[in-house]
């Protein structure tokens, strides 16, 4: 007992440095008053586009954005970064709030169609952006729990926690909890990302600027919450960072997929029949691969649930009336690296193509019908 307390004695300094760094360098914000959010959504609401943003919270910008929105926008759009292109200009001024988030799973989609509908609002247009990770039981995503308390209520709502037997509900860790947070602060990876900071200047967050410019040096948020990338990303080669894709562990959330979760087949479905039923037009997208890692997901058969959602999504689609947006295959529009920023982002000159393909960009909807989902 003596040996083991005089070990644990020893490693005490290392922790206190782990929590100590973890907890000053905060890389992601995740022990800071929310001030830097709260500007941003300010500055968005006003009109203006904000510029040189860095490590802050999207979905809490999602609910500041959403809560102080001055009148509804009839087309919302959720999902994750892979959607976050999709813009106004589509749809014409005023007309569209992007509530995608960056690695996006099920609770993200219902928090923020939650912090939409709590105002009162029902949207027109619904277009759900699914990516295969979020059918996958082993994914590693956990940034919904900013918006637990959202993600919680349209659980309820809509009775996923009974829908699939699997119990979403059950595996919440409500954000800001002393769990939640202590997660981080002794999170090994989390001191990964606060060295970086530490030994590299230009990881440091940056004081965004609100400006009337759209496009700028820095990655940049627009009024209706869309993106657009910094030039440096806007420049990069695809093929490099579709290679680099493949090799970062795990690839994509996708590792150990081997079955498409039941919980998130239930959770889609109640959400598009909801939205259904108070009269919304759903469209699902599924935004292109880069071909490199396309054919890499075709070629190894422990990927096959990846082409596998697809197929769900569109089995679903048919069945219910909903259409289909884009494919993750780029084949079906002749893609090439070229039209990709990244693996997995593909450049908003596609996104655009994809919607006109399908008639639903500037279009006004049809009546909704309401019908049974299962």
């Amino acid at each position: 007992m003596k040996k083991l307390l005089s070990r644990l004695l020893l490693l005490a300094p290392l922790g206190v440095l782990l929590i100590g760094v973890n907890y000053t360098v905060d890389p992601a914000n995740l022990f800071a008053k929310d001030a830097y959010e709260r500007g941003i959504a300010d500055a968005l609401l006003r009109g203006q586009h904000v510029t040189d943003l860095t490590n802050f919270d999207e979905r809490l910008l999602q609910r500041y954005s959403l809560q102080a929105l001055p009148r509804r926008p009839p087309v919302l759009v959720l999902g994750s970064s892979r959607v976050m292109l999709i813009g106004e200009e589509l749809f014409g001024r005023g007309r569209l709030h992007n509530g995608g988030v960056s690695g996006a799973i099920t609770e993200d989609l219902l928090a923020v169609y939650r912090l939409y509908t709590a105002r009162g609002w029902q949207p027109d247009t619904l277009i759900v952006g699914l990516d295969p990770w979020m059918f996958n039981p082993s994914h590693d995503h956990n940034r919904w729990r900013t918006l637990a308390t959202e993600a919680l209520a349209m659980q309820r709502q809509l009775g996923v926690e009974r829908a699939a037997g699997e119990g979403i509900i059950e595996r919440v860790v409500p954000a800001g909890s002393t769990v939640a947070k202590l997660s981080e602060l002794v999170s090994l990876s989390y001191f990964g990302e606060a060295l970086d900071v530490l030994t590299d200047p230009a990881r440091r967050p940056a004081v965004y600027r609100a400006t009337t410019t759209a496009v700028n040096e820095g990655f940049t948020k627009h009024p209706d919450n869309s993106i657009t990338y910094s030039r440096a990303y806007r420049e990069q080669n695809s093929n490099k960072e579709a290679a680099a894709y493949l090799v970062k562990k795990p690839i994509g959330s996708v590792e150990n997929f081997t079955t498409l979760s039941a919980d998130t087949r239930a959770a889609v479905a109640r959400l598009v029949a909801y939205a259904r039923q108070h009269g919304a037009v759903v469209y699902i997208l599924l935004a292109p691969y880069h071909p490199a890692v396309w054919q890499f997901f075709q070629q190894r058969p422990e990927f096959r649930n990846v082409a596998q959602t697809e197929a769900w999504c569109r089995r679903f689609a048919a069945e219910h009336g909903v259409r289909v947006i884009g494919s993750l295959d780029p084949a079906r529009y002749h893609l090439t690296a070229a039209d990709f920023f990244d693996g997995v982002h593909c450049k908003p000159e596609v996104i655009a193509r994809l919607f006109h393909d399908e008639a639903v960009a500037g279009r006004a909807p049809a009546s909704a019908s309401a019908s049974h989902v299962e």
